[in-house]
């Protein structure tokens, strides 16, 4: 054996014990010390580690650089979102004006129907029934005295009005004042109510009447306390003055 041989030697040297004792230590330091096959095969190991350290590293690179194209993406998404709010806001808006805009053309188109056909509309209370001009009823009233009872603000009312006529109830002569909407709310009562008050300072005869598509209830049943007549679709509905 290993250490027996080893003793063999050393004891032309040394004491037996010592030759004894100087063998194992010998037997343990050899069988201590890696063989060549452990040598290799820890080169293998560590070459294996090294390759895995550089796949590592450019997993680690192609990671960065998919991160970059991830937050460039993100802000061009970030972009685009803003890009896409701000093309919903001009085109809520471009629908809110051309909302607008048909709603007035709308509007001026249903006065003129209105205006047309007011003698038919009002034709069995109202006779020789005759549209006539805001400006032109003000300058017919500048010659009388009462004229000086009415405010800027009455005479404002009286320009504003939709549509004015003049007509006769038992030969009696009557103004025709009125609001003209597709759907006739609480406002267009009341400002046809004012507006026909406005005459009636003046010593005038005046009927408020609204002109409409659609009134709700609480509205028609405003106007019918108002005294103010109500006409849907060119069909006079409160007919009493």
């Amino acid at each position: 054996m290993l250490a027996e041989s080893i003793r063999d030697e050393l004891v032309k040297v040394f004491t037996v014990p010592q030759a004894e004792v100087l063998a194992r230590c010998v037997v343990t330091a050899h069988d201590a010390l890696a063989t060549r096959s452990d040598v290799h095969d820890l080169r293998v190991a560590m070459t294996a580690l090294a390759e895995q350290q550089k796949l590592t590293s450019a997993s680690l690179r192609d990671l960065e650089e998919q991160q970059k194209l991830t937050s460039a993406s993100l802000r061009d998404l970030a972009e685009q979102q803003k890009l896409t709010s701000a093309s919903v806001r001009d085109l809520a808006d471009t629908v809110r004006i051309i909302h607008i805009r048909t709603d007035k053309t709308a509007g001026w188109a249903l006065e003129w129907v209105v205006g047309n056909r007011l003698p038919a509309y009002v034709g069995r209370q109202i006779k020789r029934c005759r549209v006539v001009g805001p400006m032109d009823l003000i300058e017919s009233l500048e010659d009388r005295p009462a004229i000086h009872e009415l405010s800027d603000e009455d005479l404002d009312q009286l320009r504003r009005a939709d549509l004015i006529a003049t007509g006769t109830i038992d030969g009696d002569a009557i103004y025709l004042v009125g609001e003209v909407s597709f759907t006739a709310d609480n406002d267009d009562v009341l400002r046809a109510a004012r507006r026909a008050a406005v005459l009636r300072k003046v010593g005038e005869r005046a009927q408020p009447f609204v002109a409409c598509d659609a009134i709700a209830p609480i509205s028609a049943e405003l106007a019918r306390r108002e005294g103010v007549w109500v006409i849907v679709e060119g069909r006079l509905l409160t007919p009493a003055a």
